[in-house]
């Protein structure tokens, strides 16, 4: 935007690290059902993009949920830099970054040596008290007064049985490293096995020597027990992976889980493996994902007005406003949603602007366009209407899929595909109606006529939708039939695309 507007509008030149990386996962990954787990060094951040949109909800701070929408996440105190304790096998929730210490491989890639482990917390290095019992992880392993190896790790259980205490490195020069995650990882199988293709994807040069000496520093029983400490933290993501799904009423089978932040690498296959989803990835340029989000970062305004029952004129002198406060951001709408609160009697219109990543993709042919649809269905499935912008594909009614061990009917699998081979949607398809240009309004009120269901409680809509001009339109936003035509007005779509209307499972 341009200066005179960040200065009648500063708070838009604030940043949220989270939603960035978010934004960043909705442009580049071209998916529309993502979990999408932002590891960094102290932290991961857990997003849930459904339908290509992310998922928001009302804030809440220090216990108390205020009347601001914000994005819908949840924060784990594990990140590549967690800290390995000393007192359980887990690790975190300290991390290096806030102990000030530097991860032991980069110690090592500094020239230092390795020559012995400590316990640390906040007030610095512990040793061992007379009578005490050396243990590592928690677990006794040699008796005071036994000799002690290099691996071993003093635990303090009288004085500081109450604290979080870690195992730190102690190198030769007498400075402190911290064992983290990172460090095990690189000390992993799956990192020795092809380090040459691991590596890369870490973002940085780690020397194979580097490897084999965190390996010979905690030696077999070691990585055993650093394993059993990173399936441990791991758990704390996938419980918080497993609850957003809950609260957000979504199953996990359909999802794609997307790994980005720098220590990506080190938790998302294991945290896949946790939760039996096939389809997992680390998005591009992982360890920067919150810059690249920072500078795709849709443009977006969002608006709302207080209305006991909105219609047409509400919505269309809320859409007026977004439009010109997008124009003014320069800016053109491209995409909207419309929220109603009845509780609240608030109506919301959303209005997104124009996606950088169209400006320099390339649309796919149409055997590429099968080869992206048979990564999300078996064999492909079958293209059921095709708008030449954007494609409905369905999985063929004998087709099956193994996942997490169960066998699970596919059936009813629906994909819709842009151009530019990009996801738009993904779910359970019930029914599809295509809509010839100019058709579009006379087939959505046959829909509406002969699919809408009348309870005690009033008119019950499908989960409707439209497939046209490239876009996915949810249409069920507001609750009302008599919204629906008049959101499509909205829209502006192109007299002359055709449509498809899908009746969402």
């Amino acid at each position: 935007m341009s200066i005179d507007e960040m200065r009648r509008q500063p708070v838009l030149s604030l940043l949220s690290g989270p939603a960035a990386g978010a934004s960043a996962a909705l442009h580049l990954s071209g998916l529309s059902e993502v979990v999408f787990i932002e590891v960094g060094g102290t932290s991961t951040d857990i997003t849930l993009i459904s339908e290509g949109r992310v998922r928001h909800r009302y804030a809440t701070v220090g216990g108390q949920r205020l009347m601001v929408p914000a994005l819908d996440l949840r924060t784990v105190a594990v990140g590549g830099g967690s800290m390995l304790r000393a007192d359980k096998p887990l690790f975190g929730p300290r991390s290096a970054h806030i102990a000030g210490l530097p991860y032991l491989f980069q110690a090592l890639a500094d020239g230092k040596q390795f020559k012995q482990v400590h316990t640390w917390d906040e007030s610095g290095v512990l040793g061992p008290r007379e009578g005490d019992d050396l243990k590592v992880l928690g677990h006794t392993v040699l008796k005071q007064g036994a000799s002690v190896g290099p691996v071993a790790v003093y635990w303090d259980s009288f004085v500081h049985a109450s604290k979080q205490v870690y195992s730190v490195a102690e190198m030769d020069d007498g400075s402190l490293a911290a064992i983290t995650l990172t460090d095990f990882w690189l000390a992993s199988a799956e990192v020795a096995r092809v380090p040459e293709q691991v590596l890369p994807s870490f973002g940085m040069q780690v020397d194979v020597t580097v490897i084999k000496s965190i390996q010979d520093m905690l030696g077999i029983s070691g990585v055993k027990r650093a394993d059993t400490a990173a399936n441990n933290s791991v758990k704390l993501v996938t419980a918080a992976v497993g609850e957003l799904a809950r609260s957000c009423g979504v199953s996990l089978s359909s999802y794609t889980l997307l790994g980005g932040g720098g220590g990506a690498p080190v938790i998302v296959k294991r945290t896949a493996m946790a939760l039996g989803m096939v389809r997992q990835g680390i998005i591009p340029h992982h360890a920067v994902i919150s810059a690249i989000g920072a500078a795709l970062a849709v443009t977006c305004v969002s608006l709302s007005k207080s209305v006991a029952e909105p219609g047409a004129g509400e919505i269309a002198e809320l859409v007026a406003a977004v439009e010109q406060k997008l124009s003014t951001q320069g800016a053109e709408r491209v995409s909207t949603d419309y929220e109603y609160d009845p509780q609240r009697q608030v109506l919301t219109v959303t209005g997104r602007g124009n996606r950088p990543y169209e400006q320099s993709a390339t649309p796919k042919s149409a055997e590429e366009l099968a080869r992206v649809a048979e990564g999300f269905i078996d064999n492909g499935g079958l293209k059921v209407w095709d708008g030449g912008d954007v494609q409905l594909w369905q999985a063929s009614a004998d087709a099956t899929r193994q996942r997490a061990g169960r066998l699970r009917s596919a059936a009813r699998l629906g994909l819709a595909l842009d151009r530019f081979g990009r996801s738009l949607w993904l779910g359970q398809l019930t029914e599809f109606f295509a809509a010839p240009a100019g058709q579009r309004e006379a087939q959505l009120k046959q829909i509406l006529d002969t699919r809408t269901q009348y309870t005690d409680g009033g008119p019950l809509l499908p989960g409707l939708a439209l497939l046209c001009a490239g876009r996915f339109i949810p249409l069920d936003q507001l609750g009302s039939a008599e919204l629906i035509a008049d959101i499509l007005r909205f829209e502006s779509l192109p007299a002359d695309a055709a449509g498809c209307f899908i009746i969402r499972g």
